[in-house]
């Protein structure tokens, strides 16, 4: 990725972080975030690969990437957020809907400069603790079985710490031998954590997830 700096403004100049609300769960969804901002904008090409984003109305920063930020297919939908729990603003660009392309765009303070998180990024309904500074990945589904991860800040990569994963179809899953509703595994070493039939038997983190998503 190659990010160009095109304005003469100061990059210590204070952006204002914005208030999103929690859910009935503390957790804060994409959908709770502001989609406009009192000093930032965001524009995006016809190719998705050029990001422009604008301070007080002029460019600050212009981000480029050989592939996509977002798919040309999907909305250019813009929420502003404090993803990393560091006090700055922070850019998701794009739905963050299941099976869609996003990038989220991290404030660095020691640059002045916005980033692309790297790592494991979640793209799909995403959602933030800021109790405990997890970050969710809300899942992707297939026929009868739905997939989520709790991931941690590593600087400004993403990494996965825990897999939860849903049977939605009693039936298939016994079929196919799966004996619980609910497993949740180490991301890392794929070690059982918990495994249960019963939504009050997760581990809370995981317990809030699930009532979020109503699986």
């Amino acid at each position: 990725m190659l990010t160009l700096v095109t304005t003469g403004l100061s990059a210590q100049q204070k952006i204002d972080n914005p208030q999103c609300a929690r859910n009935a769960q503390g957790l804060i969804t994409l959908q709770d975030c502001p989609t406009e901002h009192p000093q930032l904008s965001v524009k995006i090409n016809d190719e998705c690969n050029h990001v422009t984003i604008y301070l007080n109305g002029q460019v600050f920063q212009e981000l480029e990437s050989e592939d996509e930020f977002i798919s040309p297919t999907d909305d250019k939908s813009v929420h502003y957020l404090d993803a990393n729990f560091d006090g700055h603003c922070d850019i998701f660009v794009g739905p963050g809907c299941s099976r869609t392309y996003s990038s989220l765009f991290i404030w660095n303070p020691k640059t002045g400069k916005y980033e692309e998180a790297t790592g494991n990024t979640p793209m799909q309904n995403f959602m933030i603790d800021p109790t405990s500074k997890l970050v969710y990945d809300g899942g992707s589904s297939s026929y009868c079985e739905e997939d989520a991860y709790k991931l941690k800040w590593n600087g400004n990569r993403l990494e996965k710490t825990e897999e939860l994963k849903v049977i939605t179809d009693p039936k298939a899953y016994r079929e196919n031998g799966v004996k619980y509703h609910y497993t949740v595994k180490n991301a890392q070493t794929g070690k059982l954590i918990k495994a249960t039939n019963y939504r009050q038997n997760l581990p809370l983190s995981w317990q809030k997830l699930v009532k979020t998503m109503e699986w």
